[in-house]
């Protein structure tokens, strides 16, 4: 997946330059404030929207400059947060849009997304991983298996209460 091929994810249709642009769009269009451009707001939801720049780096197998590009956002978004929560001051500003349509656009969007993933996705590991073990939680067995004792035998353990 990380290399770039057409795997797991990498080949996905949400990952498709014109689905992935559009969802990004929608969500600048939805919530940023044109009136005052040049507002925290604004500049909070560019640098959101600057992981996609990693992400497309990711997508494409280019790890080592993927990487590097998500900390720009991520202490940027850190620092703001931090800022946020000691001096109690964020960006009051009203919504754009009225809610409903925003509610709406938000409805829309998620059944869009799942229905791209019915139509196009797959399970890697990490979720068979996920459901074997809440399979094996709820019918009382161990997630592990047995271990060796310190001793070299083998130690069993009961039923996961």
């Amino acid at each position: 997946m990380a290399r770039g091929g057409k795997g797991a994810f990498g080949g996905a249709k949400i990952n498709s330059y014109g689905v992935w642009l559009s969802f990004c769009a929608v969500f600048l269009l939805g919530l940023a404030d044109f009136r005052r451009p040049l507002s925290w707001r604004n500049l909070d939801l560019l640098m959101l929207l600057s992981f996609s720049v990693s992400l497309w780096f990711f997508n494409h197998g280019d790890v080592f400059a993927s990487v590097p590009l998500a900390y720009p956002p991520m202490l940027y978004l850190i620092a703001r947060c931090t800022w946020i929560g000691f001096t109690g001051r964020a960006s009051r500003s009203r919504p754009v849009w009225p809610y409903w349509v925003l509610l709406f656009a938000a409805v829309f969007l998620a059944g869009f997304r799942i229905g791209l993933n019915l139509e196009d996705s797959n399970v890697i590991d990490v979720g068979y991983a996920g459901v074997i073990g809440a399979d094996k939680l709820v019918h009382g067995k161990n997630l592990c298996g047995h271990r060796p004792k310190d001793n070299g035998s083998v130690d069993t353990y009961g039923p996961v209460n």
